[in-house]
């Protein structure tokens, strides 16, 4: 799941990283907004290569449903550093459309977002749909100039769509996060290294996503020469359902030392999850229920229990407002879920299966589906049990074809075919046999070498 994934993140961050190392990525070449991080990669790749870069690190290739995710890309490209030399490059981002999509009646053009959405508003095409690319799977990406004169050109961030096999410049990637944590402040020892799940290392993030690690350094302090030089501590999910830092600030006092105790991997009495502090651990719970008063148990949110909300609830400045997990909708009641069918926007290239809270994409007979999820053709001839005569495979399919002597029979099987019925080809006598025949003479006559005449 999501969460296991998160957790060992966090566990490897925390244990093999080495506070205060740099990453490779430059800082400029990142950026955190709200509850979304966008990282531009200057690599060649394919639109399929690009976007298996991207959930490497759990994320998937940039998608801009408003101006404002837009706004967003365009400053993080508008900032990022370029050692090419290169005037202006084109890089992919997260909009495709598979083949015989297409719409003229949807901004979108029948384009998919890598997430599903197809209906989005917001849009930034260069240039008209090019007619007769419907047949043929097609994938957008950005021009982007990186000189300062080239950025007033027209063309500057709008979207082109072309072959999805062709190696672009680069492609820009999105992570999301349930929730952002504020920066630290420097506490006398230098700025502040934050370093992201997706690998970032930088000190110039002004939100800091969920499962980074900062690393705190401290200035000298010559009464305690055995203080520690920095600390570390994690941007995670507090008690009270905020995501926030796992130790209040500052860091940097005396009595301050990290305990390094792993508290919950002992008998620690939680009901459903346990978190370590420095000198002690505490319970926590999932979605939808609180913690008891004994501060181990959970028990359902009794505000979301009274509201009668199915799965769970949130406070807002006006009141509390049932929730749904996702891949539901709230019901027209406010208070029940009821799974969305993300089929109905037609997501897949080939056949789409709603399951609640999901879809998942499969394919048509005579395809099955490679490591990307694409349908390619399966090769039935490598079964040698598909035809009894010789298998030629075809788009979707294949065909048997029986040797000579045999023909096709209405079972699928080979049968031997008997030439001396009906316009024998011999002149005189015939006999068939099993795959074949064989011509004879009467009497007073010699078979000729063509083997049919006398």
């Amino acid at each position: 799941s999501s969460s296991c994934v998160g957790l060992l993140w966090v566990l490897w961050l925390l244990i093999c990283l080495a506070p205060g190392s740099r990453g490779q990525r430059s800082k400029k070449n990142a950026i955190c907004h709200q509850d979304s991080c966008y990282a531009v990669f200057l690599q060649k790749r394919t639109f399929r290569e690009a976007g298996r870069s991207c959930r490497e690190l759990y994320g998937t290739l940039a998608t801009m449903h408003t101006g404002e995710a837009a706004g967003v890309v365009h400053q993080l490209l508008s900032r990022m550093e370029v050692q090419s030399g290169r005037l202006r490059l084109r890089l992919w981002i997260g909009l495709h459309r598979p083949p015989r999509q297409c719409s003229t009646s949807r901004p979108l053009r029948g384009f998919v977002w890598v997430t599903g959405d197809q209906d989005g508003q917001f849009t930034n095409w260069l240039r008209e749909d090019t007619p007769g690319t419907c047949a043929a799977p097609r994938c957008v990406a950005m021009t982007v100039h990186t000189s300062e004169s080239g950025r007033e050109v027209g063309d500057n961030f709008r979207w082109l769509d072309g072959s999805c096999a062709l190696p672009l410049d680069g492609y820009v990637c999105q992570y999301n996060y349930k929730g952002m944590c504020p920066p630290l402040e420097d506490e006398g020892g230098g700025a502040v290294v934050y370093t992201t799940p997706f690998r970032l290392v930088s000190s110039l993030l002004t939100h800091v996503p969920y499962g980074s690690v900062a690393t705190v350094f401290c200035p000298a302090d010559q009464s305690d020469p055995d203080a520690p030089a920095q600390h570390t501590v994690l941007c995670t999910e507090r008690d009270d359902k905020a995501v926030g830092w796992q130790r209040e600030t500052p860091l940097c006092t005396p009595g301050a030392t990290v305990e390094n105790q792993d508290w919950c991997s002992g008998d620690h009495g939680c009901e459903q999850f346990c978190q370590n502090t420095d000198t002690d651990y505490y319970c926590y719970c999932s979605e939808g229920f609180v913690i008891d008063e004994d501060g181990y148990g959970c028990k359902p949110d009794p505000v979301c229990v009274d509201m009668g909300c199915e799965y769970d609830c949130v406070e807002t400045p006006r009141a509390v407002r049932c929730t749904c997990p996702p891949g539901y909708q709230m019901g027209p009641d406010g208070r029940r879920c009821s799974d969305v069918d993300e089929c109905r926007q037609q997501p897949c290239p080939q056949l789409c299966v709603n399951i609640p809270g999901t879809f998942h994409c499969t394919c048509h007979a005579g395809y099955q589906p490679d490591d990307e999820g694409e349908c390619v053709d399966i090769d039935e001839c490598l079964d040698e049990g598909s035809c009894p005569g010789t298998c030629e495979n075809t788009v979707g399919s294949f065909r048997c074809v029986c040797n000579p002597g045999f023909e096709l029979g209405r079972g699928g099987e080979c049968v031997d075919v008997d030439e001396c019925v009906g316009e024998s080809p011999c002149q005189q006598q015939c006999i068939n046999y099993v795959g074949g025949y064989q011509c004879l003479c009467d009497n007073g006559y010699d078979l000729q070498p063509d083997g049919l005449t006398c």
